[in-house]
């Protein structure tokens, strides 16, 4: 091939791994005029869009957020806005239940017959209504998710591509990072997937405390104990309550939890070597001057499935400690606000409507607060995939070597 030819290719390879970060808004334009190393210079823009980046789920987030200034953004910011409007519809609903609950134990406490269909009318309306929004919600969140995988998959597929033409067809080295088949499929749909699921989760928990924190302090109101001999008075105390309780939860979860983020990962690594492993001996790829390949490649494959079994006995035991916690609260928290809420009730101060209201609203606002607590195994999962997809993003944007 003449010289000419080859600078010419090497140009359009230049070109071509430039366009990658051209939607990430990085500085990154090919220096005016060079044409003596196009393709190195192409491979130090790769690289240092990958160090702009960093390392991580961090990073990992940083990169696929390019999606919503891809040429499928619009698709990206429809979706999403339609995600936060159903979320404050479904905040109408909530809230409706929680009034209708007042007025419905309120009723049964007066023993008004009379308004039982008005009142089963009414919860029949706000439950089609509600299900109506869960519809509409649930194929907005599964569309994001797969045109958010899509965008994001072949983005790693066209740098694969671009990488392969850089170094000439040497691909990465499978036995140091596993299967890229397995992060490219598996950690690729479980770095998108939850997100989108935790994403929502945690929005909808925030518009929700925040309003039913207010809808406890209007419905509790204030409790009055004796402290040495005097009388105080403690407005809010169920929203007080609340808080403590979450923040209690949630510092026990998250010291506790830490180690099953680690357990994860080293399985789904594991689980990825193996994967690999298995390919490489299906396909016979093993050389061995004293054993037969396929032999040695399935005494490889069977010890990368052991590291797997393994692994995932250590994260049983991350699950289990973490179970003891999520089952107390599970079985606690229920009750926590009728304790609260019985000396007032007893008192004379709150109707059976006021109280089941505010229990109601009580454990809405755990709920909220204690968001991490409820997801930390998943978002440990999460993490996990994450941090595997940027090794592969570095890996593939960084300079070859």
């Amino acid at each position: 091939m003449s010289d000419v030819a080859r600078s010419g290719q090497e140009l359009v390879k230049a070109a071509q791994l430039k366009d990658v970060l051209v939607c990430y808004n990085f500085d990154v334009g090919i220096g005016g005029g060079n044409v003596t190393e196009p393709a190195s210079e192409a491979k130090t823009i790769v690289a240092r869009g990958a160090n702009l980046m960093g390392t991580g789920a961090a990073a990992y987030l940083r990169f696929a957020r390019g999606y919503w200034h891809s040429p499928s953004g619009r698709t990206a910011w429809f979706l999403t806005g339609l995600i936060l409007a159903l979320l404050l519809l479904n905040l109408f609903v909530n809230v409706g239940l929680n009034r209708w609950q007042r007025w419905f134990f309120d009723m049964l406490e007066r023993k008004e017959a009379g308004l039982l269909l008005t009142a089963v009318a009414a919860l029949a309306v706000l439950i089609v209504i509600g299900a109506g929004f869960a519809v509409v919600m649930l194929y907005a969140r599964m569309t994001l998710q797969i045109r958010w995988r899509e965008w994001l998959t072949h983005e790693l597929l066209a740098q694969w591509v671009r990488r392969e033409a850089v170094t000439d067809g040497r691909d990465i080295d499978g036995a140091r990072h596993g299967s890229l088949e397995y992060r490219l499929v598996e950690d690729v749909r479980l770095a998108i997937d939850p997100l989108v699921d935790l994403a929502i989760g945690f929005i909808n928990s925030v518009i929700l405390g925040i309003t039913f924190v207010g809808i406890l302090v209007a419905v509790g109101g204030a409790i009055r104990l004796d402290v040495f001999g005097f009388s105080v008075a403690v407005p809010g105390y169920l929203a007080i309550a609340a808080v403590l309780y979450a923040l209690i939860l949630t510092t026990w979860m998250y010291r506790s939890g830490q180690p099953l983020i680690r357990r994860v990962g080293a399985k789904n690594e594991a689980e990825s070597q193996f994967l690999f492993e298995l390919t490489q001996a299906a396909e016979g790829n093993h050389k061995d001057a004293t054993q037969a390949p396929q032999e040695r490649a399935f005494v490889k494959a069977s010890t990368a499935f052991d590291d797997v079994v393994s692994k995932l006995t250590r994260v049983v035991r991350e699950y289990t400690r973490l179970t003891w916690i999520t089952n107390s609260h599970s079985f606690f928290s229920p009750i926590l606000p009728l304790l609260l809420t019985a000396p007032k009730y007893l008192a004379g101060e709150l109707s059976l409507g006021a109280v089941m209201q505010a229990a109601a609203a009580f454990t809405v606002v755990l709920g909220a607060l204690n968001w991490l607590t409820d997801n930390y195994v998943r978002f440990a999962e999460w993490s996990a995939s994450a941090r595997r997809v940027d090794e592969l993003r570095r890996k593939l944007f960084d300079d070859p070597v």
